[in-house]
């Protein structure tokens, strides 16, 4: 039970380090101590012979060190994981900020100030220009962890998953909105598997991605109202009630069919 219980009714006499066993200490049961490299090393002092424990200015400096060490660690993880998730915006604001700080607004007037602020400076636009190519450097090479990072799988395989989307895709009401479904449909199958970012516009040649109907001068209306539109590998013959199939380029074989919204 804890001697000083007394002292804390608000607790219950059996906690340890005041209910906060994570970063405090509680070695003889008394008052809570925060952990530290500093209070690691005292009170792991304690298991070994008094011949081999640290005096004190060793604990104090050896303690002070690796605290140290321990929040830069943080800082530099912390920086890193925002610099990820900010595709490098934040080491670029470090950068600009340290720049600004390189130009003090009070200029030295003895030559012992002026060094140290030529120093300054010049600490401050190293540090800027670190930071610039800190940011630079994220910017560029997340989207490529980006795409490592995912399953990129072959044309066929991607075909299949394409497929399945509009199989499981709730029937549309138009021609219009067949053409929406499409679209999104492979664009969503593509940014997921494809690993090649997509075109703007209409690509020039073969980028390896899978495109849908693209604009409206690849869709040509016939008399009936049905609507034949033409991919770089398909032809898709779209009915004015939503239902659509998705053909050979030459229409011989028909590839997938989906109805429309019944009427």
């Amino acid at each position: 039970m804890d001697p000083i219980a007394a002292e804390y009714p608000e607790l219950t006499p059996y906690q340890f380090a005041s209910n906060r066993p994570i970063d405090g200490i509680d070695q003889d049961g008394l008052e809570y101590f925060p952990r530290n490299f500093e209070t690691s090393l005292i009170f792991g002092d304690f298991a070994k012979p008094k011949s081999k424990r640290l005096t004190d200015k060793q604990i104090k400096e050896n303690g002070a060190r690796m605290n140290r060490m321990a929040i830069t660690g943080t800082a530099i993880g912390t920086g890193l994981g925002l610099d990820i998730l900010s595709g490098g915006r934040f080491s670029t604001f470090l950068g600009a900020s340290e720049l600004f700080s390189a130009f003090e607004h009070k200029s030295a007037t003895t030559d012992e100030a002026k060094k140290e602020q030529s120093q300054r400076a010049k600490n401050a636009l190293a540090n800027s220009m670190l930071n610039f190519g800190l940011g630079y450097t994220f910017n560029k090479m997340i989207p490529i962890f980006a795409v490592a990072g995912k399953t990129v799988l072959n044309k066929m395989e991607r075909i299949g998953i394409f497929m399945e989307e509009l199989k499981l895709a709730n029937p549309v009401k138009n021609q219009t909105e067949a053409i929406n479904l499409i679209n999104s449909s492979l664009d969503k199958v593509e940014d997921a598997y494809s690993g090649i970012k997509k075109a703007p516009g209409i690509p020039d040649g073969n980028d390896g991605r899978m495109y849908g109907i693209l604009d409206k001068k690849y869709v040509k209306t016939l008399e009936d109202g049905t609507q034949i539109a033409t991919t770089k590998g398909q032809r898709i013959v779209l009915n004015t009630d939503g239902s659509f199939k998705i053909q050979t380029k030459d229409g011989s074989k028909t590839l997938f069919e989906k109805a429309g919204v019944k009427k």
